[in-house]
């Protein structure tokens, strides 16, 4: 019997005893792999519900794949309050992911915009992105569009302002 550690609503927790249940009888039959996306985003009876499953299935073939954005992650968010537990977990590894170098944005630039990405300045966009491959790609378009070989006129593709706005 596993004990309801947080704030949870007696119904949230049941649903989430009952996850867990299914899961582990899933993994149980064959190995399991789970990934769970965009975590920042999730509620606090979710979030719960994840930490149940990460520190209560242990001797199953299961991979459990969360992601989540660190730059969306305050100290008062919810899941800054689980995010201890879920790195103690059985098992658990925690990979940050960084942005790309500048040869490696250069490459990317030169893949996808080809010849209109010559004269870039791939330092330029690194400074620019961070290295985001998603606003790189969005440049890479931009640039293909216009075929304008000058990054620092270039203006902020559609789909960069459509994403930093649903922030």
């Amino acid at each position: 019997k596993t004990t309801n550690p947080t704030n949870q609503t007696d119904e949230e927790f049941g649903i989430g005893r009952a996850i867990r249940e299914v899961i582990s009888r899933t993994a149980s039959q064959n190995p399991l792999l789970l990934i769970i996306e965009d975590v920042h985003w999730s509620d606090e009876a979710s979030l719960a519900t994840i930490n149940l499953l990460a520190n209560s299935i242990r001797d199953l073939p299961i991979l459990i794949l969360i992601t989540y954005r660190d730059t969306d992650v305050s100290r008062t968010h919810a899941l800054a309050s689980i995010l201890p537990s879920l790195t103690r977990a059985p098992n658990a590894t925690r990979i940050p992911i960084v942005g790309l170098e500048s040869d490696d944005i250069g490459t990317m630039l030169t893949e996808l915009a080809g010849d209109s990405a010559e004269e870039i300045q791939a330092n330029d966009i690194a400074t620019r992105t961070g290295g985001n491959p998603f606003f790189i790609r969005e440049i890479a378009a931009a640039l293909e569009n216009s075929k304008d070989n000058d990054s620092a006129d270039t203006t902020i593709p559609e789909g960069i302002r459509e994403a930093i706005g649903r922030r």
